[in-house]
């Protein structure tokens, strides 16, 4: 936070820099956006997935798993949006919250071998289409947009 508010100050401070502050936070807010995009796209995945694959136990934690990221780019485009009134909240926690909630979900999936469209080994199918592979952008690309 004290990073933060310095660089904050030091943007607002310097003459011809106040107007930087605005879009570096548009930026920012962008890449909270794609962030979310992100998961929508990891939450249909693994919905497919799990159509043709069933295991209620694996689902449950893709699930929560896909909560707890959607809440933390929702607190990170929070702590933003609080930003450019000054008066910003902690953003470079709101962002490792949610990089680290991120990285967990990809984690999680890659483990499953949700994106790569993986069958489980003795794992029940049903007649539901089989699910494509998608990639998603390690947590460190995501990181670089934040």
């Amino acid at each position: 936070m004290r990073r933060f508010a310095l660089v904050c100050a030091l943007l607002l401070a310097m003459p011809g820099c106040g107007g930087a502050w605005p879009s570096i936070i548009a930026g920012a807010m962008q890449g909270a956006q794609w962030l979310t995009s992100i998961i929508d796209v990891a939450e249909g995945g693994s919905a497919r997935f799990f159509a043709r694959h069933p295991h209620r136990a694996n689902k449950a934690e893709v699930d929560d798993a896909i909560h707890r990221a959607r809440q933390a780019a929702a607190a990170l485009n929070g702590a933003l949006t609080a930003a450019e009134a000054v008066e910003a909240g902690d953003v470079d926690k709101a962002k490792g919250e949610a990089l680290a909630a991120y990285a967990a979900l990809v984690k999680l999936l890659d483990g499953l071998g949700v994106p790569q469209a993986k069958s489980p080994a003795g794992g029940a199918e049903t007649d539901e289409p089989k699910p494509e592979p998608f990639t998603l952008p390690t947590p460190e690309q995501v990181g670089a947009r934040l």
